[in-house]
């Protein structure tokens, strides 16, 4: 009989997280940022004159960023204009889909490359936030620009890099988790992209039907036992 509980505590799990496949989750940004210099041009925004921007990645070690309590390697922002607090605790969605606040964010396979392939090697500050810079330059495209006069020269040259490394690359936007998350008033804070840890949040629809073959495996184990 402990088999066959075991398989019904198992099916339950998976039909909850088909049911807040999406929402519901828990985002702890950690503490600590990197502040630069990094100065960067958004055409359109604070009269097309460059401004200085905290960058790099969100929670540093020791106290990294979490998701529902699992410790996440690096933290990168997609959006410029909207704060998070650092540290902080909020309910967040989650889009292996490259939706952020119900929008599609530009050159998102772009993105997950970067994350993929230059965020396990960027750990130092200047490398963070060039990678930070190369990542807001897929979500504005040609609007963004790097002020290389007054950000520092470690910062511009890993950015530069990062750029070229790019170059047409693409990876599967499902690589990573684009995360939205949501202050007390249940407004959309800064959206966060980390790289996927452990096993994916995989779609609704496939964790239901994975819940559903648990339990009639289980339901024929117990008439086996019977």
């Amino acid at each position: 009989m402990s088999r066959i509980r075991e398989f019904a505590f198992a099916a339950i799990a998976l039909l909850s997280i088909a049911a807040t496949a999406g929402a519901g989750h828990l985002l702890d940004t950690g503490s600590g940022y990197q502040t630069g210099p990094l100065y960067v041009t958004v055409t359109g925004h604070n009269g097309d004159s460059s401004f200085y921007s905290t960058s790099g990645s969100i929670g540093l070690p020791p106290n990294y960023a979490a998701l529902d309590g699992i410790a996440v390697p690096f933290m990168y922002c997609v959006d410029i204009f909207t704060d998070i607090n650092v540290r902080g605790v909020y309910n967040a969605d989650i889009s292996t889909a490259g939706i952020i606040n119900g929008a599609s964010i530009s050159n998102a396979g772009q993105i997950a490359w970067l994350i993929d392939d230059v965020g396990f090697t960027a750990t130092t500050p200047d490398q963070q936030e060039g990678l930070q810079a190369a990542i807001w330059q897929q979500v504005y495209g040609a609007a963004f620009s790097v002020d290389s006069v007054n950000t520092g020269a470690g910062i511009y040259s890993n950015y530069l890099a990062d750029i070229a490394a790019l170059g047409s690359h693409t990876a599967p936007v499902s690589d990573v988790l684009w995360i939205t998350p949501y202050d007390g008033n249940g407004a959309p804070l800064q959206g966060q992209v980390v790289p996927a840890f452990g096993t994916q949040i995989p779609e609704p629809s496939t964790i239901a039907l994975l819940g559903l073959g648990v339990c009639c495996y289980g339901l024929r184990l117990r008439k086996q036992f019977a």
